[in-house]
């Protein structure tokens, strides 16, 4: 997975600590899934539901949020992504090997 835009570098998932890659979100798979990947997965559905959703709904965000219009789709769906921040505790780590 690469990210780029117009003036920064490439961000290559393979090259990030392992120390990150390994706070998991979720165990259904043998290696677990890592919570970054999973909290950047659940950002980019957000924003792509709300892409299909009417103006309205991002209209009603963002006065409801305080927001610019034109970034409510992307503030919400990073408010949305890190909804299970929680996980990196120690106590959920633990749960699972």
């Amino acid at each position: 997975m690469t990210t780029t835009t117009a003036n920064s570098p490439q961000l290559k998932i393979m090259d990030l600590p392992p120390a990150i890659m390994a706070l998991w979100a979720k165990s259904g798979d043998p290696h677990g899934h890592p919570l970054l990947l999973y909290m950047l997965d659940v950002a980019a559905v957000t924003e792509s539901l709300l892409g299909r959703e009417p103006r309205g709904t991002l209209a009603w965000a963002a006065v409801n949020f305080g927001i610019e219009l034109v970034h409510a789709g992307r503030w919400l769906g990073a408010l949305v992504g890190l909804h299970d921040f929680g996980k990196a505790s120690p106590g959920f780590q633990v749960k699972w090997p």
